[in-house]
């Protein structure tokens, strides 16, 4: 709609010329339909005053973000093809199954996760967290001791996993609980979400290895079971979704 309202007002001038019924046409077109975001647009249109009313400079200036509109068309263009052509690679991957199902890992989100795994060339959990940047470097020399990130890891890759295990947040229960608790023990929240994306290389380096799709009631099941420092709420949790 942006680009659409720039195309057809280039200026302000042009703009202020129109009428409320050609803009109220405009945004029905466009999908915003409700009176009061309609009025609230229109609202600034009546406090809008040009800067100036040089023309040289207002057509130099039309002629950028004409320029600026055809090349962002192009990239949306561009990127609609790629994300089809993505979704087709995704649908034939014979491990698709494995992160379809990840809590989270939408149409963007499951590609990412399998490109970032795939590409390690150990997949197994140490070799997967050591790869992507997740599992901590120690350093020893004499009496003294460093522990920090790796700093060689791929860094498209290791932000993939961080940005999915902040939407496992929102979307799984146990890393919901995890989240929580170490919030409240005071740490930061990049340094939870790089600790729990820690966490979940392993159930999917597992997963991988079973050629078994994540199932989170059996994981939530085993992390009661061995009395895991979230089980207690876990519990408290499953408990109260059970239908009376």
């Amino acid at each position: 709609m942006s680009l659409a309202f720039l195309k057809r007002w280039p200026d302000i001038l042009s703009l202020l010329r129109s009428r409320k019924a050609t803009l109220k046409k405009f945004f029905y077109a466009h999908g915003v339909r409700r009176p009061e975001h309609v009025a609230r647009r229109l609202a600034l249109l009546d406090e809008t005053r040009p800067i100036h009313k040089d023309w040289t400079l207002i057509e130099l200036n039309q002629l950028k973000a004409s320029m600026l509109i055809e090349t962002i068309e192009l990239l949306n263009r561009q990127i609609g093809d790629m994300d089809e052509r993505i979704a087709k690679a995704f649908a034939s991957h014979q491990k698709r199954s494995l992160f379809k199902e990840l809590p989270g890992a939408g149409p963007a989100m499951a590609p990412r996760l399998l490109c970032a795994i795939s590409l390690a060339p150990d997949p197994s959990a140490s070799g997967l967290q050591k790869y992507l940047g997740l599992a901590p470097v120690i350093e020893k020399s004499g009496n003294r001791k460093w522990t920090h990130r790796r700093w060689s890891a791929p860094k498209f890759q290791h932000q993939t996993m961080v940005e999915w295990a902040g939407l496992t947040v929102q979307h799984c229960r146990w890393a919901r609980v995890y989240y929580q608790q170490a919030k409240q023990a005071g740490k930061g929240r990049y340094t939870i979400l790089r600790a729990l994306a820690f966490k979940w290389l392993r159930i999917i380096a597992r997963c991988i290895e079973t050629s078994t799709p994540y199932n989170e009631e059996t994981y939530i099941a085993q992390l009661i079971e061995r009395k895991s420092p979230l089980a207690a709420e876990l519990q408290q949790t499953r408990t109260l979704s059970k239908p009376s």
